[in-house]
Order: C-alpha cells, then sequence, then structure tokens
C-alpha cells in the first residue's frame, strides 16, 4: 500500500480543500467579495429566541461584517468531489456564491441542513455519531458526523473521515482518521473521538467568535486553550487552526492564538463511589483552587471517570514503570508495578492486551497524571499529588 497524502489549501474562514490521496473535499464553503462585506441575517434572527438572549427585536443589521475576503474565487477551484458542510445556516459557512457548488455534487452535513438544501439528491445529513459510507472520487469512505455546540439555534455538525488508504494506527490498532470540527465550542463529548480513531490530522474552526447580548457574552466558536485541550484529550497528531481572521465577531485572530495560555493538564482517573479516589480528587481541588489564586503553579484539572485511551495508557505505564530504562522520560519519585496500574498484568504489553480484551474494566483508579511532566501517582498519597503540582510550579 502506497504511503498515505494530506494536503489542505486554506482558502478563507473555515473554507479549505482537503486533498486525500487525490480526493478532494471542501469544507464549509465561503466566496464572498475579495475586498469584504457587511451582512444581514433576519431569517436566523427570526428563528431564535430573543427573550432568552435579553432582547425585545432582532438586532439591526449589518449582522455579521467580514473585512476579507477569499484567497481563491470558484473558476479558481481544482475538481472538487465532495463537500463537508457544518451547517448551512450561517453566512461566514456557506454563502450565496459557496451554495453553487452543492449542485450535483455530495454534500455532508447535519439533517436541519440537509431538508432545508432539498430537493438536492447527493446531499446527506449526519447525526452525532453516525457513520454513513460513501464512493467519492475512486475510495471508499467513512463518514462520521460528531457533536457541536454552536449558536442557541440551528444545527452543527463536525465529520470524521475514514478510508482504507489511511490505514490503522500501529500502537493503538484504531484506525486512522481526519477530523474537521465545524463550529463549536469545546465539549466534553469530543472526548469520544480519541477512544474510537487515531487522528492524524485535527481542522479546528477557532476565533473564540463571540457575540454580546444584555444577559452576556456567547462564545459559539473555541480559543486557543480550548483547542490545545481537545488535541491532548482526543491525541490528535497534528492541528491545523482555521476560522479566525478578518470577520468582526472573531475575538482570537492569528497573534492571539499565538500568545493564547494554555495550562499544564492534570488528569484524575476518578472512581467516585471509591473512598480514596474522592480524597485524591479533594486533595486536587484544594491544589487547585490555591494555585489558581497565585501568579504561577495554576494548572487545568481534568476529571474523568472513563478509561484512558490506549495512548495514553502507554504512556501512564511509561511514567510509573520500575524498569529506569523504560521510565527515561518520567519524573516520578515512586515506581510503581503495572498490576498496580492493571489488575493482574506482568508487563506493559500484557497491560495493554487484558485493557483492549475487557474494554478498560482492570484499569485502577484513581491514578492522577501530569502529562507534561511526564508522572503518576496511583492511589492518595498527598505528598506525592502535592509534589506534583509543586513540580508543575517550578515550571512556571
Amino acid at each position: 500500500m502506497s504511503t498515505p497524502t494530506l494536503t489542505i489549501t486554506h482558502i478563507t474562514t473555515a473554507t479549505t480543500i482537503l486533498n486525500i490521496n487525490g480526493t478532494t473535499f471542501l469544507t464549509d464553503p465561503f466566496f464572498g467579495s475579495i475586498d469584504g462585506s457587511e451582512y444581514e441575517s433576519t431569517r436566523v434572527w427570526e428563528q431564535t429566541d430573543l427573550k432568552s438572549l435579553g432582547l425585545d427585536a432582532i438586532p439591526p443589521p449589518p449582522h455579521l461584517i467580514n473585512r476579507r475576503g477569499p484567497a481563491l474565487q470558484l473558476n479558481e477551484l481544482p475538481p472538487i468531489d465532495a463537500v463537508l458542510l457544518s451547517h448551512e445556516d450561517h453566512l461566514d459557512n456557506l454563502d450565496p456564491e459557496g451554495r453553487k457548488l452543492l449542485d450535483a455534487r455530495k454534500v455532508f452535513t447535519t439533517p436541519d441542513g440537509a431538508n432545508n438544501l432539498r430537493p438536492r439528491p447527493g446531499v446527506v445529513g449526519l447525526r452525532p455519531w453516525e457513520t454513513v459510507t460513501s464512493t467519492i472520487g475512486d475510495k471508499v469512505f467513512r463518514i462520521t458526523g460528531t457533536p457541536c455546540k454552536h449558536f442557541p439555534v440551528g444545527e452543527v455538525t463536525g465529520f470524521i473521515l475514514e478510508t482504507d488508504s489511511l490505514g490503522v494506527h500501529a500502537e493503538s490498532g484504531k484506525p486512522n482518521a481526519i477530523y474537521f470540527s465545524g463550529d463549536t465550542v469545546y465539549i466534553d463529548e469530543l472526548k469520544e473521538i480519541g477512544k474510537r480513531w487515531h487522528v492524524t490530522a485535527a481542522l479546528l474552526n477557532l476565533g473564540n467568535a463571540t457575540f454580546e447580548f444584555p444577559v452576556g457574552s456567547i462564545q459559539i466558536t473555541m480559543d486557543g486553550e480550548q483547542a490545545v485541550r481537545l488535541m491532548r484529550e482526543i491525541g490528535a497528531d497534528v492541528m491545523i487552526p482555521v476560522h479566525f481572521e478578518s470577520w468582526e465577531h472573531f475575538k482570537e485572530d492569528r497573534d492571539g492564538l499565538v500568545e493564547a495560555k494554555t495550562l499544564d493538564p492534570i488528569t484524575l482517573f476518578h472512581a467516585p463511589s471509591s473512598s480514596t479516589s474522592t480524597n485524591a480528587y479533594n486533595i486536587l481541588k484544594r491544589a487547585s483552587t490555591a494555585a489558581s489564586s497565585t501568579a504561577r503553579g495554576d494548572f487545568q484539572l481534568e476529571v474523568t471517570t472513563a478509561p484512558p485511551t490506549t495512548d495514553q495508557l502507554r504512556n501512564i505505564l511509561d511514567y510509573v514503570s520500575a524498569d529506569a530504562n523504560a521510565a527515561s522520560t518520567s519524573r516520578n519519585s515512586k515506581a510503581y508495578a503495572v498490576s498496580d496500574v492493571i489488575k493482574g498484568a506482568k508487563d506493559a504489553e500484557d497491560a495493554v492486551r487484558k485493557f483492549k480484551e475487557d474494554g478498560g474494566s482492570g484499569f485502577v483508579r484513581p491514578i492522577t497524571v501530569d502529562w507534561t511532566n511526564a508522572q503518576a501517582v496511583i492511589g492518595d498519597n498527598e505528598s506525592e499529588i502535592l509534589r506534583m503540582v509543586h513540580q508543575i510550579e517550578e515550571g512556571n
């Protein structure tokens, strides 16, 4: 099998060309004026519960302002095999020019979007985690919808793309895939992506798009910190940030993304019914509160009752290993047995095998993991947990 290839051409906003081994996908087609323009979106506002936003009437236009148009025009595009449309009701994701590309072409979008785009026979609506198989170009793709949280009204979807030529990740055994987030803020449900697929490239709609209302600000796309958190949680190899330039409602541009503060993550694999795990949780919560009140040492506490991904398990085993050579990246002050992580495991490979066989039921909790500094603490040893936290403070 030949080596898989992926090239990405960014045109504007969330409009990109994904070329996967010769098959071309276009994402969220916007092809407005090169010089930028102002837009009204009364149709969207008419579907919105204005009172929930503290409004008595639809705000006067312009509702959207764009200062710079696309790098390519329709007549400059290569042949496009299919369109990934996260939602069809927002102008910055699909404008009248971009809408012309939907005719006589395979389009994947939301169920509401598919209904609104009738009678185009090539349009398919996807619910969250729904998968369809489609022959696109000369290849068979499996396309899965992913959940999104965006504006208070309307449906939005992200996409996972799989095809046999992308292969399987050697270590985890999960299919390699490409992820396009669509417009969404960070939500916990997206962690599921890392459990099902090995994401080789994640195309993320960022920009911290925000609207101000009498009831307060509403953020509708991810900022840089949320993007980094999601990348860590799903274990993606590469992030390609898009959707952060030229529109007035985007609050974090390229410079802002570069400068975005990211906190070191500490994950507690938690069993709420266990008193030991509850004690570890309380230690971490107190430490988090104390750290956030100072200028140094703040960290991002992530608490999950789910087991780790296979890749995360391998890292944890490396961090806690009693073998000095195997644990060369670890800063742990204490070594643990492999069976302390996976019940009954004899060595790391046996632990991974048991983990895959039982779906993670033999994974021991609580385990606290500092991914940045390659450390893990099993149980509720307060001095070891606080030592981990203090090392983050020293690193900052």
